[in-house]
């Protein structure tokens, strides 16, 4: 990310790391719900996502996500063409890979039994607490302990890859809601907020229930689209990224990439330079936009008399 500084890119990185997982969970389109689903209570916004997993149709989840306008319910219609790709590639590596699968699926079962986090969500939540400690007695934790946070962290973002939707399959048990507002509530996970300080909330609108992106995150909000320009150097990213997922997909099934580590390992190389380049291009316009502004603020400058 050469076109962001250093220092600006350091201080936001968590930020980025949160809400990127966040949208990849919760970022999904639908051109349509069918009668059966529904989204009266936040409660059944919740089972709906969840059927729609389980029945193998994660890309309608985007209605269940609040759209400021039709620009952006458009972006999110395109990104559930994404995250549908996504799913067919986690079932692509769930029968290309079937030992590694199951290894993986070992450890996350003796994780719960001992109960530990396994999902992406509850791993993140748990490190943005703190990992249950203060600095010092984190300080003093031993290799082992580190070692073990790391593998359970990793893990975790393997079955991003391998299950994306697993987490949404155990809402049921796991995630509630706390109300804020007569129409607006806060998703909870183990009665816990998701990935605080960020959180998670749902909101009211037109006699539905949505989950709300966060957008209004100091330091992300300055990144999000505001206008059709922006927009569409937004859907030029979603494509990016669609293009790598299927990239990665025909690499598995020709047999180029035979662990679900090198498939984590392509995707970062696959989605690097292309992404950096349309980043660059959303930075620049952004830079742009702001010294026409800038300009268009400052004062005309008057002739000099004669």
């Amino acid at each position: 990310m050469a076109f962001l500084s250093n220092s600006c890119w350091q201080s936001s990185r968590p930020v980025f790391v949160a809400v990127t997982a966040t949208i990849l969970a919760f970022v999904l389109g639908l051109p349509g719900c069918e009668e059966r689903y529904g989204q009266e209570t936040p409660e059944q916004t919740i089972a709906t996502a969840r059927m729609l997993v389980e029945k193998g149709e994660a890309r309608k989840l985007g209605n269940l996500i609040y759209a400021d306008n039709d620009d952006m319910r458009q972006l999110l219609n395109r990104m559930g063409v994404f995250m549908g790709n996504i799913e067919k590639l986690s079932a692509t590596i769930a029968q290309k890979f079937p030992a590694e699968m199951a290894d993986l699926a070992a450890r996350t079962e003796e994780a719960a039994k001992k109960g530990k986090a396994t999902s992406l969500i509850a791993q993140m939540t748990k490190n943005m607490r703190g990992g249950g400690g203060n600095r010092r007695s984190r300080a003093k934790q031993s290799v082992a302990q580190r070692e073990e946070t790391q593998q359970a962290l990793n893990d975790a973002l393997k079955r991003l890859f391998a299950d994306p939707y697993g987490w949404l399959k155990e809402s049921e048990a796991r995630m509630s809601t706390a109300y804020l507002t007569d129409d607006t509530v806060a998703v909870l996970w183990d009665e816990k907020p998701i990935m605080p300080p960020i959180g998670l909330v749902m909101k009211k609108a037109d006699d539905k229930w949505f989950f709300v992106l966060p957008t209004n995150v100091p330091g992300l909000n300055s990144f999000m689209p505001k206008t059709k320009d922006e927009y569409f150097i937004w859907g030029k990213i979603v494509h990016t990224f669609d293009n790598v997922v299927s990239d990665l997909k025909k690499d598995v099934e020709v047999g180029s990439l035979t662990t679900l580590e090198g498939v984590a390992q392509r995707a970062g190389e696959k989605a690097f330079l292309p992404a950096a380049m349309v980043f660059m291009s959303l930075s620049n316009y952004t830079d742009a936009k702001a010294k026409e502004t800038k300009a268009a603020a400052a004062p005309a400058k008057l002739s000099d008399p004669k």
